[in-house]
């Protein structure tokens, strides 16, 4: 009534309700921007250790920063990563993620922990969110290194330091080799990635659209196409298309090659952390947990840190 301009009318609500109406409305729209930005507020207002917790679907992400990773004394920002679906590897990521966290604190490393599927609705599709959260973490623009490991792999060794190793500096991805049919042929259970190398951003985008196709394209009910064989050829393609030369396969000369190339090289690890495979590698039942969690809560009852 007051601003339309020819028409007059007493407004019925007394004053004091009025005030009372407009204090409540503007108490709910700050309420409702709070509730929907809250992980990013305490991100980036809290100080010591936050724990964010963020829930998408069925999918739940858990951050835990620390206070000098933002730059910390040798000014390279680390984030650690796992992740798993719900259901039989959660109980292995519990225990894993003791340790992981623990190192990670000591050496001012952010830590995320993903459980859930990304894309797909199947459990085991869980392997495919590696990619995902690597990208994420590339477009964050937050972090140089990403250090990835399965729920199955726990850092016993508190003195490693991913930022402190000279044999992969230079290098896009470091990881455990896998069957030896050539360089590209790795363990992506265990990878450190350098978001700081020119290459990173074309491997991870390619890589992860693969991951992204292969899921629309029926992945979800064949546990042969996976996002680890995705990964490789990714980086095999790129190999090639750079001169690299596919006959050398997964020998010395052909992993210097790859390393020389700044695309990839063996991960230095051995003895640092503790990588708790499946029996049988095309297994993706989750039926050999049992024995691998034993083993795992035993390795972290002996851990000091």
């Amino acid at each position: 009534a007051r601003f339309c301009k020819g028409y007059s009318m007493k407004m019925d609500v007394p004053r004091g309700r009025r005030r009372q109406i407009v204090l409540w409305t503007g108490t709910l729209i700050i309420w409702c921007v709070l509730s929907a930005n809250a992980p990013w507020l305490l991100a980036r207002f809290c100080k010591e250790n936050p724990i964010v917790h963020v829930h998408k679907h069925t999918m739940e992400k858990e951050w835990v920063r620390n206070a000098v990773s933002a730059r910390n004394v040798t000014d390279v920002r680390v984030l650690v990563m796992q992740t798993c679906g719900h259901g039989k590897y959660e109980p292995l990521l519990r225990t894993t993620r003791i340790a992981n966290e623990r190192w990670a604190a000591k050496h001012g490393y952010d830590y995320l922990s993903v459980t859930g599927v990304y894309e797909g609705g199947r459990e085991w599709l869980s392997t495919f969110n590696k990619g995902f959260m690597i990208a994420e973490a590339m477009n964050t623009s937050k972090y140089d290194l990403v250090f990835y490991m399965d729920s199955d792999a726990m850092v016993t060794n508190d003195a490693w330091d991913v930022r402190a190793l000279p044999e992969v500096r230079g290098v896009m991805l470091a990881a455990h080799p896998g069957s030896n049919f050539g360089p590209w042929d790795i363990n992506a259970g265990i990878m450190l990635w350098d978001l700081r190398n020119p290459l990173a951003a074309a491997i991870i985008g390619e890589w992860t659209k693969r991951c992204s196709r292969a899921l629309k394209d029926g992945g979800e009910g064949d546990p042969g196409t996976d996002d680890q064989a995705l990964l490789h050829h990714t980086l095999r393609d790129h190999l090639l298309g750079v001169g690299f030369n596919g006959t050398d396969d997964g020998t010395r000369a052909g992993r210097g090659a790859a390393a020389a190339l700044g695309v990839v090289a063996v991960l230095p690890s051995r003895g640092s952390v503790q990588h708790y495979l499946r029996p049988v590698a095309t297994d993706w039942t989750g039926d050999s947990v049992t024995g691998r969690l034993k083993d795992a809560r035993k390795d972290l009852a002996n851990i000091k840190f």
